[in-house]
Parts: C-alpha cells; sequence; structure tokens
C-alpha cells in the first residue's frame, strides 16, 4: 500500500534507506535543539535511525532534489517507544518541519500519512503529547480534528505537563 503524499514541493514517504533515516534524525535534532524543546545531550542520545526504526516507521518530506524538510515517527503497535497509547491506538512522536519549510503544509502533510496509517491499520485512534509551549502544533492539530485529552496529560521531569492529544479513527 503505498501512502505517498505529493504535495507541489514535497513527497511524504517512509524513510528506508540508512541515508533517509539520518536525514530524518537531523530534522528532527534541528527542530528540538535548535527552537529549545531539548537540550543537545538528550536529543543525541535519543534521536538515533537505529533505535528509532526499531520502534516505529520514520515517515519523511523530501523536495523533489531529496532534501529532507520535515519527518515524524509513526509507532508500532506496542511500541517500547509509546508513552501514551493504549492497545488498540497508534502514537506519533517527534513531528519536525525544517525552519524554512514551515508554513508549506509539511507538518500537516505528515500528520495526515499518520491519519490514514492509524485508519489502515484498524487503529481506534491516533495520539500524540506536545509542550504547553508547542503552539503551532496544537493549531495544527486542532485543525485536523485531534481532541485534547486531558485526563491523559502527565507531568515531564523536566517541569512542563505533556499535553496529549487524540484523533478518533
Amino acid at each position: 500500500m503505498s501512502h505517498a503524499t505529493t504535495p507541489s514541493r514535497f513527497t511524504v514517504l517512509e524513510a528506508h534507506t540508512a541515508a533517509e533515516q539520518v536525514a530524518a534524525c537531523e530534522v528532527q535534532f534541528a527542530v528540538y535543539v535548535g527552537d529549545g524543546y531539548v537540550d543537545a545531550e538528550r536529543a543525541a542520545a535519543n534521536l538515533k535511525p537505529e533505535t528509532l526504526a526499531n520502534g516505529g516507521t520514520q515517515l519523511i518530506a523530501c523536495r523533489p532534489d531529496g532534501a529532507v524538510v520535515g519527518a515524524v515517527l509513526y509507532l508500532h503497535e506496542g511500541s517500547a517507544l509509546q508513552q501514551v497509547a493504549v492497545p488498540g491506538e497508534r502514537e506519533i512522536r517527534m513531528l519536525g518541519v525544517a525552519r524554512e519549510a514551515r508554513g508549506e503544509g509539511v507538518g500537516e502533510a505528515l500528520v495526515r500519512n499518520c491519519i490514514d496509517r492509524a485508519r489502515s491499520d484498524g487503529a481506534t485512534a491516533l495520539v500524540l503529547w506536545t509542550r504547553p509551549t508547542m503552539e503551532a502544533a496544537q493549531r495544527l492539530y486542532a485543525r485536523l480534528g485531534f481532541t485534547r485529552t486531558t485526563d491523559r496529560d502527565m507531568p515531564d521531569e523536566r517541569g512542563f505537563t505533556r499535553m496529549v492529544y487524540a484523533y478518533v479513527c
């Protein structure tokens, strides 16, 4: 089954090659460290292609020249990387869009691809968590039909509340 999306300036596809996996992690590292969401040491420890590939499918948004401008990790059912999903749900982690591609619909295309995958997988919902300071992401999730599930929010050891969102499939 093909999950490719072809907007005018990028294509969403699975990161299959080692180079694609590395490029996805580089985008996520640049976003999460560059925007001040996580320190470089923590990001370097967690954003490793071999770790992420075992937990899920890295989806990437690529320019026609092959440059990766966005990535998201769609977790496998029962993945050790799950943090908020319960049985029957799918979870996404680490949505990141390169600064130069923001406002082009890259994040929306990646999340829509994940919604389609969750439906195809027969999931009851697609879930994720975000930080209170990630306001653009929260607007995107609301626009796409995700709802806040405050009863599932949880404290993070870094001093903020993980805000949980769910999309009912």
